[in-house]
C-alpha cells in the first residue's frame, strides 16, 4: 500500500529492509571509514529488533509487548472499552528470549553474548554521556554476523509473513551483501594483525 503524498511509511517489515540497507552502505563506508561502524551497529540493532517483533507479534499484534500492555490491552478489548493503553514494546533482550523460545532458534553463547554486546554498543551510543570511548574493531564482524543471523532465521525460514514478496528479496540481498563486507572487513583486519577479544 503507498502511503499519499507526503506522508512517510513504515512499518516492522519495511524498517527490516531499511534498516538492513543502511548496515550495508554504512559498512561500505567502514572499508575506508572506521567510524562508519557506529551507524552499523545503531542500524543492524534495529534490523534485529524489526525482525523479531515481526516474527512474533501475532495476529493479536500483542506479541512484542510487554506482558503488562499485552494484558491491559486484551482486558480493554474484551470489555469493548476504547480506552486502550500504549502499546509498550518489551525490551530488546525480552524480545530476543521470546523469540528464541518460540522460533527454536539456536542461539550458542557466542551468539548471545554478542547480541548483549550490540545492544550496550547501541545504547551506549544512542545516550552518549561524556567520555572517551574506544571499541574493538575485529570483533565486530563477528558480532554483526551473528545478529545477522538471526535475521536470516526469521525472514527466510517462515517466521515472518512478508506482505510483499519485493521486500524479502531486497531483504535477502541486503543480507548477502552485509555478509560480503564483514568477510572483507574481518579479512582486512586480520591482515592487520587485528585479533578479536
Amino acid at each position: 500500500m503507498e502511503p499519499p503524498k507526503g506522508f512517510l511509511h513504515t512499518d516492522e517489515r519495511r524498517e527490516l529492509v531499511e534498516a538492513l540497507s543502511k548496515v550495508a552502505r554504512e559498512l561500505e563506508a567502514a572499508q575506508t571509514d572506521d567510524y562508519a561502524w557506529k551507524w552499523a551497529i545503531i542500524a543492524m540493532q534495529n534490523a534485529v529488533q524489526s525482525a523479531i517483533v515481526a516474527a512474533i507479534s501475532g495476529t493479536d499484534q500483542l506479541g512484542a509487548l510487554t506482558k503488562r500492555a499485552a494484558r491491559e490491552w486484551l482486558e480493554a478489548y474484551e470489555n469493548d472499552r476504547t480506552d486502550y493503553p500504549e502499546p509498550w514494546l518489551a525490551s530488546f533482550l525480552e524480545l530476543y528470549e521470546r523469540m528464541k523460545t518460540r522460533t527454536g532458534f539456536g542461539a550458542s553463547a557466542e551468539t548471545d553474548k554478542d547480541i548483549k554486546r550490540l545492544v550496550e554498543f547501541r545504547n551506549d551510543f544512542m545516550h552518549f554521556t561524556p567520555k572517551g570511548w574506544s571499541i574493538e574493531l575485529a570483533g565486530l564482524p563477528r558480532i554483526l554476523r551473528n545478529a545477522l543471523s538471526i535475521v536470516e532465521h526469521l525472514g527466510w525460514n517462515g517466521h515472518i509473513l512478508w506482505y510483499e514478496e519485493e521486500d524479502q528479496e531486497l531483504a535477502r540481498e541486503h543480507s548477502g551483501h552485509i555478509a560480503t563486507l564483514l568477510d572483507s572487513l574481518e579479512g582486512h583486519y586480520a591482515k592487520e594483525g587485528f585479533i578479536a577479544s
